[in-house]
């Protein structure tokens, strides 16, 4: 997303996390949802019942939170998760990216899709240079 297409609306802190940590838009509803009910861990297969998502993406998701620093795992089985920011500016930024979210869903949404496309276009250059490098070989 380029500079005037609702980047502006989006804090500096919300563009880090979501460049990141937030590769999908269901994942950020998995955080948003952990967020809103933080005095609470849960396990995968509770999010997934709630957010009606299949239970093992929901698994792989909140250890990838787990691991931006956005939830806290207990030693239980199955593991519990708690929505616990590791700092305060990782805090700060799950609330600027939900009031973003709230207010400017778009520019949000405008932000992850451009993140996803380009990661994947970034994996097609890679076999493009590929190819172009083997046809010079020739």
């Amino acid at each position: 997303m380029s500079a005037g297409d609702g980047d502006a609306s989006l804090s500096r802190e919300a563009l880090v996390l979501v460049d990141q940590c937030i590769d999908s838009v269901l994942l950020l509803e998995v955080l948003l949802f952990l967020r809103s009910e933080s005095e609470k861990e849960w396990s995968a297969a509770e999010v997934s019942t709630c957010l009606s998502v299949e239970k093992n993406w929901v698994q792989k998701q909140l250890v990838d939170l787990q691991n931006c620093g956005l939830l806290t795992a207990g030693t239980t089985k199955p593991v519990r998760y708690r929505y616990a920011p590791a700092t305060p500016a990782l805090a700060g930024a799950v609330e600027s990216l939900a009031t973003a979210y709230k207010v400017r869903r778009v520019a949000v949404i405008n932000r992850i899709m451009d993140r996803s496309t380009a990661h994947l276009r970034s994996f097609a250059d890679a076999f493009r240079l590929r190819d172009r490098d083997e046809e010079g070989a020739s």
